[in-house]
């Protein structure tokens, strides 16, 4: 029997069965958002990692940092994975690398101040029998994930939510005294 034939068939029992797959499935999801002591560094990032049964999986995560309310100065970053193969679990890191980042509008905050500051996240995941290349479009945490052309056979999943949490500006030392310099 042909390769041609042989997929032509096993496409069509799929098709016939209504789905290829159940939609694929977020093994894990964590995401890490801290101010390191009151300096202007923020530890913000996701870790994501699907496992579907199909033969072709995309992720696509991204996040939205603003602090005070202000859409000025904000956190935007996503990333894309893909992997072809069955049954092979994908993880994704987003960004890329660890990395830290300065606090939004920091400079701006008054000495012993706290600000509001909020994490929005979303991680989608996309499968489907036939091999596509996914696009990451738009900004953080909202991004598009696509183009996808074939419908048929095609799965997805999302999880989303959002973190908040204080980020406070130390007081500037203070020096009294003959001689003193501040530190």
């Amino acid at each position: 029997m042909s390769a041609r034939f042989m997929m032509l068939l096993v496409t069509t029992i799929l098709l016939a069965s209504g789905r290829a797959s159940a939609a694929p499935e977020f093994d894990t999801f964590e995401a890490d958002f801290t101010q390191e002591g009151s300096t202007n560094n923020l530890r913000v990032g996701m870790l994501f990692k699907a496992f579907s049964p199909t033969r072709y999986l995309a992720l696509g995560g991204g996040f939205t940092v603003r602090c005070g309310g202000s859409t000025a100065g904000q956190i935007n970053r996503k990333n894309l994975g893909q992997r072809l193969g069955f049954g092979i679990p994908l993880q994704v890191l987003v960004p890329a690398s660890p990395t830290t980042f300065g606090v939004p509008g920091f400079s701006n905050m008054q000495q012993g101040t706290c600000v509001g500051c909020t994490m929005t996240y979303v991680a989608r995941a996309i499968d489907s029998f036939f091999e596509q290349a996914a696009v990451l479009s738009g900004e953080g945490a909202f991004f598009t994930l696509s183009p996808w052309q074939e419908e048929i056979l095609v799965e997805t999943n999302e999880t989303s939510g959002s973190l908040g949490g204080e980020v406070c500006r130390g007081s500037r030392p203070q020096c009294c005294g003959p001689g003193c310099i501040p530190p």
